[in-house]
């Protein structure tokens, strides 16, 4: 399959629902940690969002070619699922108890830059000036956003946006491993068996973290309304939608739509939670998008592109 082909505009629609969906999680999940332990939802939504996906590996491929997949790439898996679901749904789950929803979704958006230091620490990718510079913008912004608030300034909101940058760290760590099982391992088993491993080690430490277990009991119907949205649909269709369109093009093309994120997350912040951005929060935010988009050579012209 070609992976190299424009987007297409089906595959463009995909990946702007998928982000919308992704934005529409951090609020949403604010709302839900009023209901539920923060770790008790992280589990939750991982576990039955790979299902799914668990299936259609079990029903597409036979069952040595899965065992051998496990047994080639099982710890790969393993470290992509603690980056992916366990360090940021302890880390995010738990900090957006402390911040704002739109303020979280814009720290979090640094985490491309992190993929691109340690591509070029661990796989050894080319430091261009413009690397190194879009770099020094984005994690300059993201190190003064995690610090300024546009809230009353406490030590709990500045321990919640210091947890939300974690969060971006560990995503960006999560892409490393993805970049590295892809050599080896099809997108489906990457969000399956990742999305599972990670909520399997979540639940040992929602118990060490005293969560209640008896919570799925005591929980009012709303809490359970807004888990199972999350779970239905930012976690598991947008992760879907996102893993068909990376079957056919190249992930550099797709991680672009990702920018949009903090931007539909302040609108539905502010639609469904009453939150405004103050206009400083807004600088530092384009400051990291802008500083992402000179890390990853958006701006770059193309020199294989001939010449009419």
């Amino acid at each position: 399959m070609n992976n190299n082909k424009s987007l297409t505009p089906t595959a463009i629609i995909l990946l702007l629902i998928s982000v919308l969906l992704w934005a529409l999680a951090f609020p949403l999940l604010k709302i839900t940690l009023d209901y539920i332990p923060p770790l008790a939802i992280g589990y939750f939504r991982y576990f039955f969002a790979s299902l799914p996906f668990l299936v259609y590996i079990f029903i597409k491929y036979d069952i040595k070619d899965i065992l051998k997949e496990l047994h080639s790439n099982g710890s790969t898996l393993i470290a992509l699922g603690i980056t992916m679901v366990t360090i940021p749904n302890i880390a995010q789950n738990i900090g957006l108890q402390y911040t704002t929803s739109s303020i979280a979704a814009l720290i979090s958006t640094v985490a491309p830059v992190f993929t691109v230091i340690l591509a070029i620490l661990i796989l050894h990718e080319l430091a261009s000036w413009q690397k190194v510079f879009g770099m020094t913008i984005a994690i300059t912004a993201s190190i003064i956003m995690v610090v300024y608030t546009d809230l009353e300034v406490s030590e709990a909101t500045f321990y919640g946006n210091v947890l939300i940058f974690i969060t971006a760290v560990s995503y960006g760590i999560s892409a490393i491993f993805s970049k590295i099982a892809l050599n080896n391992s099809k997108p489906v088993y990457l969000a399956g068996f990742g999305m599972l491993f990670g909520s399997i080690i979540l639940f040992p430490l929602s118990i060490m973290f005293n969560e209640p277990l008896d919570w799925p009991i005591n929980v009012a119907t709303e809490g359970w309304i807004y888990l199972i949205i999350l779970t239905l649909f930012p976690c598991m269709l947008a992760t879907f939608l996102w893993y068909v369109v990376l079957q056919g093009h190249e992930v550099s093309k797709q991680v672009l739509f990702t920018y949009l994120i903090p931007l539909f997350a302040a609108i539905f912040a502010y639609l469904m939670l009453g939150e405004i951005l103050h206009p400083v929060t807004i600088l530092l935010g384009i400051l990291i998008i802008l500083g992402i988009s000179l890390a990853e050579g958006v701006f770059k012209k193309n020199k294989n592109k001939k010449k009419n």
